[in-house]
């Protein structure tokens, strides 16, 4: 059997692109989402600002590769700017997860339509990209999470090796796919009255956008909480003080090691307390007529599309699975992620206002 991968997918459903609304959600959970084999090198055209970019050149089928071979893949999506048969609040969180085997070291080479991932100063005020980082996409292992938003065009280049003649792999498209809380961003944050509410709005000139994937929280003797929330590969304190953020405290090496974790049955009750506690620190722009438990809680009513596709071998691709009946448990490979780049009144919107940072790797 010779060792000839080709591209064997173009998952690309019928999308009327040009129109702010889908005209049907189980279409819509796709996207055009294509995951295709590409030269390792790009071609680099400029934009009409004389802007260089990279434009990534699908792999013609008769390639030859083999194991050891460097590979590069393309996983593109669009998603539009409104989608039918969703709520706003299912939309506030779209999440890629795509696995694969047959490629060792996957990496991230770039990604295209993503924000950039900020580091920011609350000292001194001011903020500066961190190059090569991105506030939505993560890759651990041989997974790739990407948090999608709307109205984005996004093509992930991701890179390995081959171990074997066959990559297979897959992705899950879920829409509805969050826990508490599900955007916010670390910055500052004005108090104001909308529709009668409590709701609090972001400065975006001073935040660094995040998604959260798992929350710790935990209780110490005095029978007080803290947060531990796991964004972006790393482990953050959220850490209530007077209005905003005056310094950033470094987060020991063990946060297990700070008290005692909370029951998963007592955690909805806890996050809404600390988070009625500590609303001057957190941003809401969140206009339900009232604040509760399923604020922050996912009732399971999320959809998730799996999409197979097969690199090599007999050159057939795997058929789509139709959406899950029943919720989808999170597989959780990558307990923290980038972001969602997306602020949407009438979406979940928190700003750790009063939040305090030091990066460590979450093994």
């Amino acid at each position: 059997m010779k060792k000839i991968f080709a591209l064997v997918i173009a998952i690309a459903l019928t999308l009327a692109l040009a129109v702010p609304a889908l005209a049907d959600g189980e279409d819509a959970a796709v996207f055009g989402t294509e995951l295709n084999l590409v030269a390792n090198d790009p071609t680099v055209e400029y934009d009409e600002w004389d802007v260089p970019y990279n434009v990534w050149n699908v792999i013609p089928a008769d390639t030859k590769l083999n194991v050891g071979d460097t590979v590069t893949l393309a996983l593109s999506y669009t998603v539009p700017a409104a989608v039918e048969g969703y709520s706003e609040r299912m939309l506030s969180s779209i999440e890629y997860l795509t696995s694969v085997e047959g490629i060792d070291g996957l990496t991230l080479v770039e990604a295209q339509g993503c924000p950039g991932k900020m580091q920011c100063d609350y000292e001194h005020g001011y903020c500066m990209p961190i190059p090569g980082e991105y506030s939505n996409v993560a890759v651990e292992g041989n997974v790739c999470t990407v948090m999608a938003e709307l109205d984005s065009d996004v093509t992930v280049i991701l890179r390995g090796t081959l171990t074997a003649e066959t990559v297979v792999g897959s992705t899950s498209v879920t829409i509805g796919q969050y826990r508490f809380p599900a955007q916010f961003s670390l910055g500052t944050v004005d108090k104001s009255e909308a529709n009668g509410l409590p709701a609090y709005n972001m400065h975006r000139s001073d935040f660094d956008l995040v998604q959260k994937r798992a929350v710790e929280v935990r209780a110490d003797e005095t029978g007080s909480y803290a947060i531990f929330a796991g964004l972006n590969n790393h482990y953050y304190r959220v850490v209530a003080n007077d209005s905003a953020i005056e310094a950033f405290i470094p987060v020991d090496e063990d946060f297990a090691d700070n008290g005692e974790a909370v029951a998963d049955e007592e955690r909805v009750a806890t996050l809404t307390s600390i988070v009625d506690e500590y609303k001057d620190f957190f941003g809401f722009t969140y206009t339900q007529t009232e604040f509760t438990d399923a604020t922050f809680i996912g009732d399971g009513t999320h959809d998730t599309f799996e999409l197979s596709f097969t690199l090599g071998g007999n050159g057939e691709p795997a058929p789509s699975a139709e959406p899950s009946s029943e919720p989808t448990p999170n597989p959780n490979p990558v307990p923290a992620t980038g972001a969602v780049s997306i602020a949407v009144a009438g979406i979940i919107s928190m700003v750790g206002g009063a939040a305090a940072l030091l990066n460590r790797k979450r093994k």
